[in-house]
């Protein structure tokens, strides 16, 4: 291995933070990491890929991944570390090792999932966090080349090894939802048992081993109660614990994965990995699959590409839509968590071998954004928006209550497209694009990047801010925000480029297709500090009863949202309201119990301001309660037993009606 990958595996760039307004330009790198494997010298056998990275309810990042081996004796790394194992194979290229990672805020990994037999197709495999910290993943593996006499094996964080078996003559692939607790343990595995031999009855186009994939699963999420959705297109029938799902649009398939084929599906499990429901769409129809899937509180967005028939109807959950032509063409479908259709709204594209790539979607407040690499023309209205070159990045907005298209932007230099977005603490529109052939009016050159630009909410006629976060020539597969952190997952794909970090000294040279993951502190707009006025030492001391009014504010002093989120650590003995204003209780606690070893003592309270757009910002002050003078202030020795005194601070056996402090509180008998 490369010297250079020890390097990388724990270099960390400083950032110095401004007080004043910043922009994307000052965005510090924080840390970044390369998934390779041990003998990646060859250029071209050792192929990484990123197919996903999601924040977990806990703060930490999980990413979905394949790495490139050979054989058992390699090492699967990530920043130099290991974190799997390679697996049999005796092909030409290379076998895509899954590889799935719970990655600590810093850099530092928690846990790692890996096959050890097998390989993930890194196009049909999905990730989501789930509300327990874990994760719920769709998997499509196949055996290694040339070993088909192994069953594909799946080892968690726990060590426990998983054998998925299922009756195969030729190398298809197993399609699977996987449930991952917050340790890294596999909780289930739901298999989806596809049709992978033909019936030449049914499906006459069909030969007995040429069905090698019959279900694309593009999209996964997961709802707040940890039901599990997942979407995407099928080819073959599907059956699932008792429930058979037939396809259709494929009468005339012979099995080429690449023919343009099939229908759009949605499933529901549940947390314990249950069929609930499904959902696939009907009419007559090239092709139809659901790309991204959005949980967004009781709502589901559906992001889908259909090819059409001209003056035909094709329909989801009984909403049809009438295609014009027979182009691919983008739709959005509004559900409920039962699967009930609230809209179906389809984008006719008009122009000739029109295409839609690398199709990804996010939800933001009250737009939908639905965006990847075109060659098309759409309109809106009157004003039609048109692709230059055969992939061009563009970026399509849509009111999320009606599914109307609102605008788009469309990013003219060749071979870029966006992959993700995000909105800012300072409530801009964020966007992620990766770059492979950029052309510059009058030539081709292969400089493409990582970059972020930033656009004015609900305005999407220029990017208002721009910057490059990693340089050299990349394709993008994901990023996840958490606060002004963002995590991206691209990859360098030039064999031996240097690739760049955004205000850092990281840099990668590499061979071709390696995935890298960074982390980057987003400043935009973001409040970097809290300070709370007039008070010294940074404490306060309050009679019993008594208020007092706290100010905060934030820095920089123009940063774009300037809340703040008032706390008391003990709320019963002091209050602090949503604007800051901080009350002493009556009903504070008189009698001071002993204090048990560790403890301190003492009537306080901790009161926090933090800031509400980045709460790892925060300021707090220490309250003190003082007590009434007149009630002489007792021991109560920490034995757990009920002690009572009466207001003369006597120890009261069997109390009668009357007002008696009880273990420290004040209690009124009636």
């Amino acid at each position: 291995m490369k010297k250079l990958y020890m390097i990388a595996a724990t270099m960390l760039a400083a950032a110095t933070v401004s007080m004043s307004a910043a922009g994307l330009a000052d965005t510090q790198t924080l840390w970044g990491k390369l998934y390779t494997n041990s003998a990646s010298t060859n250029t071209t056998k050792y192929t990484t890929q990123g197919d996903g990275v999601v924040l977990a309810t806990d703060g930490t990042i999980i990413t979905l991944n394949d790495v490139g081996s050979m054989a058992t004796t390699e090492s699967l790394l990530f920043g130099g570390e290991e974190v799997g194992k390679g697996a049999a194979y005796s092909g030409n290229s290379v076998n895509h090792s899954l590889v799935i990672n719970k990655i600590s805020s810093e850099g530092t990994v928690q846990w790692s999932i890996s096959s050890t037999a097998g390989e993930l197709d890194n196009s049909s495999s999905v990730i989501a966090a789930t509300p327990d910290g874990g994760a719920a993943a769709f998997l499509a593996m196949r055996h290694s080349e040339g070993n088909l006499d192994k069953r594909i094996a799946i080892k968690d964080a726990k060590g426990t090894s998983h054998e998925i078996a299922f009756d195969v003559e030729a190398r298809s692939y197993h399609a699977m939802v996987v449930k991952i607790d917050a340790d890294g343990a596999i909780e289930w595995i739901k298999d989806i048992d596809v049709n992978n031999v033909a019936d030449k009855e049914v499906y006459p186009k069909w030969t007995k081993n040429n069905i090698t994939q019959g279900i694309y699963a593009y999209a996964i999420d997961v709802d707040a109660a940890g039901n599990i959705y997942v979407g995407g297109r099928m080819c073959a029938a599907l059956t699932i614990g008792d429930t058979v799902i037939e396809p259709h649009n494929v009468d005339t398939w012979n099995g080429d994965p690449q023919t343009s084929v099939g229908n759009m599906f949605i499933l529901k499990f549940d947390a314990k990995g249950n069929l609930v429901k499904h959902l696939e769409s009907a009419g007559a129809a090239t092709q139809e699959s659901v790309r991204s899937l959005k949980v967004v509180g009781d709502k589901i967005y559906a992001f889908g590409l259909v090819a059409g028939l001209a003056d035909t109807e094709y329909s989801l959950g009984g909403k049809s839509v009438t295609t014009t032509n027979n182009l691919i063409s983008p739709a959005l479908a509004r559900l409920d968590t039962d699967l009930n259709v609230d809209y179906l709204k389809h984008y006719t594209t008009t122009k000739s071998n029109s295409t839609l790539q690398v199709p990804t979607m996010v939800v933001i407040g009250n737009n939908v954004y639905l965006m990847g690499t075109a060659n098309f023309e759409i309109a809106i209205g009157e004003t039609a928006y048109k692709t230059q070159h055969n992939r061009d990045a563009w970026l399509f907005c849509v009111d999320a209550a009606t599914g109307d298209a609102k605008n788009c932007y469309i990013h003219q230099a060749l071979q870029t497209g966006f992959f993700g977005a995000f909105e800012g603490t300072d409530g801009a529109l964020y966007v992620a694009e990766y770059g492979l052939t950029i052309y510059n009016g009058s030539k081709y050159t292969y400089e493409g990047n990582t970059t972020i630009y930033k656009f004015n909410e609900n305005d999407l006629s220029e990017p208002v801010d721009q910057a490059i976060f990693a340089t050299h020539p990349s394709t993008g597969y994901g990023l996840a925000i958490d606060g002004t952190t963002l995590y991206v997952y691209d990859r360098l794909v030039y064999n031996n480029a240097t690739g760049n970090f955004i205000n850092s000294d990281l840099a990668f040279s590499s061979p071709s297709y390696v995935g890298r993951l960074a982390a980057y502190g987003v400043t935009v707009g973001a409040v970097e500090a809290v300070e709370i006025a007039g008070l010294e030492d940074g404490a306060l001391s309050l009679e019993a009863g008594e208020s007092k009014q706290l100010t905060a504010s934030v820095l920089p002093a123009d940063a774009a949202n300037a809340d703040i989120v008032w706390s008391s650590t003990n709320p019963d003995l002091v209050t602090v309201d949503a604007n800051g204003l901080v009350t002493a209780t009556t009903l504070v606690p008189i009698v001071r119990r002993a204090a048990a070893a560790g403890e301190s003592e003492g009537a306080k309270a901790i009161v926090t301001a933090t800031s509400a757009s980045n709460p790892a910002v925060k300021t707090s002050v220490e309250v003190s309660v003082q007590q009434p003078s007149a009630v002489t202030t007792i021991e109560v020795e920490p034995t757990g037993e009920r002690v009572v005194y009466d207001l003369m601070g006597r120890r009261v056996n069997n109390p009668q009606h009357g007002i008696y402090i009880v273990n420290g509180r004040k209690v009124i008998i009636r």
